[in-house]
């Protein structure tokens, strides 16, 4: 079984953030994990001070040494992937490089068995479908090997390569602020993008990660994840041969029949890909949550819990704002009594009253 193999993750994943000094919930820390393994695009969203940064790197030093990661500044006003990875000058008769690409250079090739980690900050400074074109193609697949960025076709220059080849499963991180400062992220972005929604945390958490103010690089010599990012199809997968691939199916299905009839509308309103990531996910988070539970960890192994957490991932940052009006409060209802999913939509609704009569939708009520 899937989570036979993945003993231990969970409980070396904790023991990685109390070395920092960070401390998340125990169905976080499983949320985390499950994001990670599921997902190769994951957008981590939030007011400042939210800790996005932190989990993005704390998830990235877990599973790879710290010369499969990259960070990435993005920064305002960039329109085109030659702010991120520059260009080809026929002027000069070179490649205009960026500090970026330099980064990212260190990660090409495939050298290596372990899949490289791209950590993009402030990702919204600039209009991601405009300055990482390739990687919000390439991620309108639910898994994907490979990354091919195209830099130049002049045969003459040596470096950087003609195309920049990141693999294998490699994984794009992303956070993504939400204030007055940036705008959020286009729906042709997030409908490819696994959005984990950060909060800040309860004064207890707080009180208990107070480490983390002189231990900030985050860096392990040997990461407990080390070798299990890959195919994110895979705990899917898993449960396809054992037959009980099913039982997630029927977890999410309730909430998406609610959705439907919160639309008014008697046909299913989720798309396939948003589906299928949502399963996807899911796969992982019950695999995960099963190992857990048989250690000290508290955490659900009902798939309605992994259901619930789908549906903020991969389904509501993408409803348009009357969408997400009717779906709030009926979702909301429905939701299992006092759990997460209930609880995060409590406080969307805190900020679901718009102005002038316009509803918000999912990222207008984050901010």
């Amino acid at each position: 079984m899937i989570s036979d193999e993945l003993a231990g993750l969970p409980q070396a994943f904790r023991q990685h953030l109390l070395v920092a000094g960070i401390k998340y919930d125990d169905p976080t820390q499983i949320d985390l994990l499950a994001s990670a393994l599921g997902s190769q695009f994951l957008l981590f969203a939030g007011p400042s001070g939210t800790g996005k940064s932190t989990a993005a790197r704390m998830i990235s030093s877990f599973f790879v040494p710290a010369d499969r990661q990259a960070i990435v500044d993005v920064r305002p006003g960039w329109v085109s992937s030659e702010d991120l990875v520059g260009q080809y000058s026929n002027f000069s008769g070179r490649y205009l490089s960026t500090p970026a690409l330099a980064k990212l250079e260190l990660l090409h090739g495939t050298n290596s068995s372990q899949s490289p980690v791209v950590t993009m900050e402030e990702a919204n400074l600039s209009a991601m479908e405009a300055y990482a074109g390739p990687l919000i193609s390439t991620a309108s697949a639910t898994s994907w090997q490979e990354l091919e960025w195209a830099l130049h076709d002049i045969p003459e220059v040596n470096s950087p390569p003609t195309n920049l080849r990141l693999q294998p499963w490699p994984r794009f991180f992303g956070t993504v602020n939400i204030d007055s400062s940036a705008a959020a992220p286009a729906p042709k972005v997030t409908g490819r993008a696994c959005v984990v929604l950060l909060e800040p945390p309860s004064f207890d958490d707080l009180a208990q990660s107070t480490d983390a103010i002189t231990n900030t690089t985050f860096v392990s010599d040997a990461p407990g994840g080390l070798g299990f990012l890959a195919d994110p199809r895979a705990a899917w997968a898993a449960r396809l041969t054992e037959g009980n691939h099913l039982d997630l199916v029927d977890a999410i299905e309730p909430y998406v029949l609610v959705l439907a009839e919160s639309a008014g509308r008697s046909a299913n309103i989720v798309s396939p890909r948003d589906l299928h990531r949502c399963l996807l996910y899911m796969a992982w988070y019950t695999a995960l949550a099963v190992a857990a539970s048989e250690s000290d960890l508290s955490i659900s192994t009902d798939p309605a819990s992994a259901a619930e957490n789908a549906l903020l991932h991969f389904v509501l940052p993408g409803l348009t704002s009357e969408q997400f009006r009717l779906a709030l409060p009926a979702i909301r209802d429905s939701a299992i009594a006092d759990g997460y999913l209930q609880n995060r939509l409590n406080r969307l609704t805190e900020g679901s009253d718009g102005f002038f009569g316009v509803p918000p939708d999912f990222w207008a009520s984050l901010s």
